[in-house]
Order: C-alpha cells, then sequence, then structure tokens
C-alpha cells in the first residue's frame, strides 16, 4: 500500500512538473511563431523547427517518469541508502517461547554469559553462534528479587532509539540486530540497587 501511494504521488508530482514546463514552452513557442509569421518566414523554413508542445510535454513527462522510477527503483534495492535500521528489542511472553528457556543452562546455538550477578539482580545474556539464522542475535534474560524497570536505548552514527519495559521480577527479552550496527544500552533498577550494561551490535 505504501509503495502504491509513493509510485502515485511520483507519477502526479511529474504531471504537475511536465505540465509547468510545457506551460512556458508554449509561451516561448508562440512567441518565436508569432515572429516568423510577421517576417514572412512561416514555420517551414530551414531554421530549427520547434517541437509541438504536446509533443514536447510527452517527452518531458516520459523522461521524468524513467528519472523518478530509476531513482526509486535504486532506493529499494539499497534500503540502507534511504532509511537507518534499528534492532527489534522485545519482551518474550511467559506463557510462549520463554517457558523452553532456563537461565541457568546454555542454549543450544548460542553463547551464555552472566553479565552481572548481585544480591538482589541476576542478567544472563546469550549471544548467537551462527551468523545466518532464523532466531534472534540475543537472548536476556534479567532476574530481580522484586519488581524492576528496564530503560534502553539504541546508539549509533546516524540515530538514538529508546525505549522502556513494563516493571517485572523477572524476563526474557530478544534482541534481534536487523542489520544495524551500534551499541545497545540496558539500565535496570529495583528497589534495591541498579545495573547497567552494553551489547554490541556487529
Amino acid at each position: 500500500m505504501k509503495a502504491l501511494v509513493i509510485i502515485l504521488l511520483t507519477i502526479l508530482i511529474v504531471l504537475l512538473l511536465s505540465a509547468s514546463a510545457t506551460v512556458i514552452y508554449y509561451l516561448i513557442y508562440k512567441k518565436a511563431i508569432n515572429k516568423r509569421i510577421e517576417s514572412g518566414l512561416g514555420n517551414n523554413t530551414k531554421k530549427r523547427r520547434f517541437l509541438n508542445p504536446l509533443l514536447f510535454f510527452v517527452i518531458v513527462t516520459a523522461t521524468l517518469l524513467l528519472l523518478s522510477f530509476g531513482v526509486l527503483m535504486f532506493t529499494s534495492v539499497n534500503p540502507s541508502n534511504s532509511a537507518v535500521r534499528t534492532p527489534v528489542f522485545e519482551r518474550l511472553d511467559d506463557d510462549g517461547t520463554a517457558i523452553l528457556f532456563d537461565e541457568n543452562t546454555t542454549i543450544p546455538g548460542y553463547e551464555r554469559s552472566v553479565i552481572d550477578e548481585t544480591d538482589s539482580f541476576k542478567i544472563v545474556v546469550y549471544k548467537r553462534k551462527e551468523s545466518s539464522s532464523s532466531f534472534p542475535n540475543y537472548l536476556i534474560h534479567i532476574g530481580s528479587t522484586s519488581d524492576y524497570e528496564l530503560v534502553f536505548s539504541f546508539v549509533n552514527d546516524k540515530v538514538v532509539t529508546d525505549g522502556s519495559s513494563e516493571k517485572s521480577n523477572s524476563g526474557w527479552y530478544s534482541v534481534d540486530r536487523n542489520r544495524s550496527k551500534g551499541t545497545m544500552e540496558f539500565y535496570v533498577k529495583n528497589s534495591e540497587e541498579e545495573l547497567s550494561f552494553t551489547i554490541e551490535l556487529r
């Protein structure tokens, strides 16, 4: 639907530009033809012929459409040139996929590391080993002795994206890199302490 709207807008803009250019050309064309008629030369002389205004409109429209759709095609096959990608951060449903995971054991296909373990927090991060996979790049488990609040941000050279999660006393989260590069910074806080940790997306 979005692509159709862009195409229709492109055609509309091209038609407006072509019409404006044709009006200007027509004024020049009419003035030049009148001048030739007044001088008795007419339009059929050895001098350079003028394009018919209608033919001029068709040529300009076709040229602009080709250029416009060429640009649209180039940006669609090179999405990094038209939009900044950001990672996808999600909380896993406790009644869904998260049931299969145990933060105290390894998960096949992932490298496990305990980021922080204190009296009130235990943060475990799983990094996917294989680069080509349909599974998330990272899995994160946050355990807490009391309800905590999670805030995160993604930072790279072009964009800063902030977000937060609802309060909870434990939870699984996934991070899909989405072909983005940068740093994800996490900040967790409960009634006893606050911690921060980062993940490098490369």
